[in-house]
């Protein structure tokens, strides 16, 4: 099983705290399991080198400009993405997304518009997704509105935490 956390990270000390809660969790649950991570350069909140340390694998995911750039990943060849450990996102099991408060209004429309691409093509895809955002709302934007609502409609389980 390949299981994914995103949203959680190194850019405090909160996200951390969750990031290495819901690592051991899972591997405790799950020890055969392998566990993945999208990096982000090396000064952002999850640089390839902590996410190594951790024993995660890379997950091929750049998302800029409204498109999903890591899905030219899929043109490499398969021993060439073993032999760097680089994962795809059709072939994550689940998604354990931890955001703060990344879905709000407060952080306008691209995070909802990029979960809600996500959602869809990860139900798509079967990849169970499970959201365990610190809080959600409040959505007065009609675009941040749609878009949770086909968050909601794609996900298997969100567990807000506060």
């Amino acid at each position: 099983m390949i299981i994914e956390i995103r949203k959680a990270g190194f850019v405090n000390k909160g996200a951390e705290l969750m990031l290495h809660a819901a690592l051991q969790k899972l591997r405790t649950r799950y020890p055969d399991a392998t566990f993945v991570m999208a990096p982000t350069p090396k000064k952002a909140e999850q640089p390839f080198r902590k996410l190594v340390q951790l024993g995660f694998y890379p997950k091929a995911w750049l998302w800029r400009y409204g498109i999903q750039w890591g899905t030219l990943a899929n043109f490499a060849p398969r021993p060439l993405r073993e032999m760097y450990g680089v994962v795809l996102d059709r072939e994550v099991d689940v998604v354990v997304d931890a955001a703060g408060f990344a879905y709000s209004d407060q952080w306008g429309e691209d995070p909802c518009a990029e979960l809600a691409q996500s959602t869809r093509r990860w139900k798509k895809n079967g990849t169970r997704v499970i959201l365990l955002p610190q809080a959600l709302g409040p959505f007065k934007s009609e675009k941040n509105r749609a878009a949770m609502k086909t968050v909601v409609e794609n996900v298997d389980l969100i567990f807000p935490r506060e």
